[in-house]
């Protein structure tokens, strides 16, 4: 008896893969039909979201965590071996898919991002979080997570109906209009397919339509008469809607009108009439709508592009102070929270203050910004010179004169200039010393591209800020809307002298020079090319970005200064 040398033909045939995501079905009986139709097929396997349970059983150390979607879509892949076609349904986010379209395996996956009348989706949304905050936490708390990264500070601002922690009815209304808000800014984009779920529970033709676009599997009029059939069956666990949108707004309560005008911004409304015309009552369109007059101020900095000197010349300007995460903690956080430069929750604006810190501008900030109504500005630099300036900070200690020393880093540099060099690129890990690289930097820069790509920011570099300041002044308080005086402006440019500002120094006058001699001495092709590297990896192809940055000076070691 010999084996048989030819290979399964399951393995051989590639698994049809598929994403459907919402910004969370909220048991809502037309989202579970959904996921439950594409299973009636007996060549489809619909997983139903599971990013509340697995952090009790799995690693992920928080409800907000995913599975790594590439390794994740290659588990599917895996298990849907003997199905025609595997998908997930709800468990992840719009930006949890965005590295699918970076894979040369997946980026063809099919994603459809189903949206819902937002009257009723806020309706499932509040009933859904009221009911199931205290259920069994497992190795997570459903109540602490969602109340900690909940826009607490914000809300407050606006000045909606107060609440407790217990008052999970009004804090988690409030929580998914943000939401209704992300995926009116972020997510309605070319990368998804957007369609409503009522127009696929409605129409026989639509729910073909998407299923095959799904699935790649064509079906057969039998099948989709018994998934009509049982279209209005409610399953396990969810409730009946009010029969209709004004039924709801029957029985809104003043705060939830209140909160529903200040919380969405005018352009989200518009887009809700544009897909939901004739579903949303009239009565609540035609409310008018009316803006805060005072906007928060958001700003975001490479590390080591001048930071501190442009949020003394923005206190000039406003007469604010700058608010950064952990300012006035009194134990100052580890590396890993200090470092995480995509926690959007950090973003606070305490009562006359302007925001700063080094923000990467994820799907959630931006999203953030957009209901907050800030202004935005952020401050770039060269590469080249960033790499220098932490050289300079790491080797020599050199911000110890302003308070900001880093220690012993010694052993940053024990093996050479040039192995300390690639160190900075690539990051560094140590018993005794531990340090990011490079990457971060350029992701910053990479988010304040794609920021700007469809929303409006103040972007500035430091070039600017050092050898134009007086025009800079004058076009930010432009942009701020403030009134700049003579003496007001006399009086910053006193203020952020390099005197005044502790640029003094030596590793800023007399020995930054011969230690820039001596960094470009050492700084080589292969550093140059390792630099390229994380450029390409982060940038992909996006060369739209790279070219605007390539014109600012950015990217080119030429432009280093």
């Amino acid at each position: 008896m010999s084996l048989n040398p030819d290979i399964r033909s399951e393995v051989e045939t590639p698994t049809n893969l598929f994403y459907v995501i919402s910004e969370g079905y909220a048991a809502d009986h037309l989202f579970s039909w959904f996921s439950k139709s594409l299973n009636k097929h007996p060549e489809v396997f619909a997983l139903l979201a599971h990013e509340g349970s697995r952090p009790k059983y799995l690693k992920e150390r928080t409800r907000g965590e995913r599975p790594n979607i590439i390794n994740f879509s290659e588990f599917l892949h895996d298990m849907g071996m003997t199905f025609g076609s595997i998908g997930d349904c709800y468990s992840f986010r719009a930006h949890h898919l965005f590295e699918l379209n970076q894979s040369e395996k997946f980026k063809n996956v099919p994603k459809l991002y189903l949206i819902r009348n937002p009257l009723i989706w806020i309706y499932f949304y509040q009933q859904w979080r009221s009911s199931n905050m205290r259920m069994g936490s497992g190795k997570t708390n459903p109540l602490e997570w969602e109340w900690s990264v909940a826009n607490h500070i914000y809300f407050k601002q606006l000045n909606l109906k107060p609440y407790k922690k217990d008052d999970v009815n009004i804090w988690s209304f409030y929580q998914g209009l943000q939401l209704i808000d992300l995926y009116c800014h972020g997510f309605i984009s070319d990368h998804y397919r957007v369609e409503k779920i009522e127009e696929i529970f409605g129409k026989k033709k639509k729910f073909k339509e998407i299923f095959e676009f799904l699935t790649k599997i064509k079906c057969s009029d039998s099948f989709i008469q018994n998934v009509f059939e049982n279209k209005k069956k409610l399953y396990k666990g969810e409730k009946k809607l009010p029969t209709s949108e004004e039924n709801i707004l029957d029985i809104w309560e003043d705060w939830q009108f209140d909160a529903f005008f200040k919380i969405l911004q005018p352009k989200s409304i518009e887009i809700l009439k544009a897909f939901y015309k004739k579903e949303i009552p009239e009565n609540i369109l035609k409310i008018n709508y009316h803006p805060q007059k005072k906007k928060n101020i958001f700003v975001s900095s490479q590390l080591k592009s001048g930071t501190h000197l442009l949020r003394e010349i923005l206190k000039g300007l406003t007469k604010m102070n700058y608010h950064e995460p952990f300012k006035n903690d009194k134990e100052p956080p580890n590396n890993d929270e200090l470092h995480n430069y995509n926690n959007y929750s950090w973003i606070d604006f305490p009562k006359n203050t302007f925001f700063s810190w080094h923000n990467i501008i994820n799907s959630e900030t931006c999203s953030l910004l957009n209901s907050s109504r800030t202004v935005n500005i952020f401050l770039t630099r060269n590469i080249y010179e960033i790499l220098f300036s932490f050289y300079n900070h790491l080797k020599f200690d050199a911000d110890k004169s302003i308070n900001r020393s880093i220690g012993d880093s010694s052993c940053f540099f024990e093996h050479g200039t040039e192995a300390a060099i690639y160190n900075l690129i690539n990051g560094y890990g140590s018993a005794d010393f531990n340090f990011f690289g490079m990457k971060v930097v350029i992701e910053q820069l990479k988010s304040y591209c794609d920021f700007l790509k469809s929303t409006t920011a103040f972007l500035l570099t430091y070039n600017d800020l050092i050898n134009h300041k007086e025009m800079l002044c004058k076009n930010l308080s432009a942009y701020l809307g403030v009134d700049l005086t003579t003496i007001d402006l006399e009086e910053i440019l006193k203020k952020t002298s390099r005197e005044k500002m502790g640029f003094n120094n030596p590793h800023i006058t007399k020995e930054r020079e011969n230690r820039l001699k001596d960094f470009k001495k050492h700084l080589h092709n292969g550093h140059i090319a390792a630099l390229n590297y994380l450029i390409y990896s982060v940038f992909r192809n996006d060369n739209v970005s790279i070219n605007f940055c390539n014109k600012l000076g950015l990217l080119d070691i030429s432009s280093m200064k």
